[in-house]
């Protein structure tokens, strides 16, 4: 069975996910992403420090982590929307 790659959105820092997107989305280094989410009190942004490829199996997809520094108050868990 194929699993599909995906994209996860990494808070370095933190050491947690912000978000997972489907598919390979390779940003360079100092890319900004937006967050968004009708349960955060504000918007904010995570920007791309850094990516690393981890391995996947017949049961967990290849995945591109982008390890990024998150805006302050988005260190706690927001439900992601789809837009």
């Amino acid at each position: 069975m194929k699993v599909d790659e995906r994209t996860l959105i990494w808070d370095a820092a933190e050491h947690t996910q912000v978000m997972w997107l489907e598919g390979f989305i390779n940003l360079p280094v100092g890319s900004v992403i937006q967050l968004q989410s009708s349960t955060a009190p504000t918007s904010g942004e995570a920007t791309v420090t850094g990516a690393t490829l981890l391995a996947g199996d017949e049961n967990r997809p290849l995945t591109l982590r982008l390890d990024c520094e998150v805006s302050e108050g988005w260190n706690v868990h927001y439900e992601a929307e789809d837009v």
